[in-house]
């Protein structure tokens, strides 16, 4: 789901792969309205201003111009695809599909976006050209989550962008985009169970990150000191959604529980509560 740019209507994707338009959300008599059908699971969705960006289970990027209401389709690349020599892995499905799990538009000007796949990569697209930017190194296993934001100035002299990206192999990578280079990469495997990551958000400013985990933990990861600050089990489920705006992250499970997590933390000062 995602609401739109001016927050007056609600979109929600499905498995069928039907795009419905909700226009009035607290009216419990509105009914949504179908919008668009790709014919297969629409996993992810990702404005920019009236721009819509869509990834799905075949490993197609999508982006549509929303301006007028309608979708109208500007763009359409298979952004994964299947291989038939998958790697081995413990679960997935890539020698069937290649889904595209995460996507996040470029923070600048620049028409671009990156989309995490279950073939285990980070792929960068420029739409005005419609070539490949860079496929950044694999991971070991699906990657769950991408995040492309501008950095503070000061906590990052001479850096003006991060792109991280989370994975089903427990790790957290950190590139700057201006030359993709591999600036840290985080583990969680101090965590005495077997777990994945799910979702990952990047902090305004780009100095901390937050990722959650199939097994119930938050974690957020100062990047320019390249500290853990927090990791606590806040649900009893796997975390299946991660939302951070201002001092605020809010988790969602399949415990059936949300978590509201204060994160107002200074240098020299934490303070996390729940």
């Amino acid at each position: 789901m995602s609401w739109d740019p001016s927050d007056s209507y609600l979109l929600i994707g499905t498995m069928a792969g039907t795009l419905y338009r909700l226009n009035s959300p607290a009216d419990q008599s509105s009914e949504p309205i179908e919008i668009l059908n790709i014919q297969n699971t629409i996993v992810c969705l990702s404005w920019r201003g009236w721009k819509l960006a869509l990834g799905n289970t075949l490993g197609e990027l999508k982006v549509y111009d929303m301006a007028q209401g309608s979708p109208i389709e500007i763009f359409a690349i298979l952004a994964h695809a299947p291989s038939e020599t998958a790697p081995d892995q413990s679960f997935g499905s890539l020698t069937l599909y290649s889904e595209v799990w995460t996507l996040c538009w470029s923070p600048s000007g620049r028409e671009r976006i990156a989309t995490g796949s279950e073939d285990q990569t980070v792929v960068v697209w420029d739409l005005e050209t419609g070539q490949k930017v860079v496929t950044l190194p694999k991971h070991r296993n699906a990657v769950t989550g991408v995040a492309w934001k501008e950095v503070n100035a000061e906590a990052w002299p001479g850096l003006s962008e991060l792109l991280v990206s989370c994975s089903d192999d427990q790790q957290l990578r950190v590139y700057d985009p201006a030359t993709w280079t591999l600036l840290h990469t985080f583990r969680t495997t101090f965590i005495c169970e077997w777990h994945t990551l799910t979702y990952l958000a990047l902090e305004e400013g780009g100095t901390r990150v937050a990722v959650v985990s199939q097994n119930g933990y938050l974690f957020l990861y100062e990047i320019p000191t390249k500290r853990c600050l927090f990791g606590e089990k806040v649900h009893s489920g796997s975390v299946e959604g991660l939302v951070w705006v201002g001092t605020k992250a809010a988790t969602v499970s399949s415990d059936c529980s949300v978590s509201l997590v204060t994160l107002s933390h200074s240098i020299g000062g934490p303070d996390y509560r729940l």
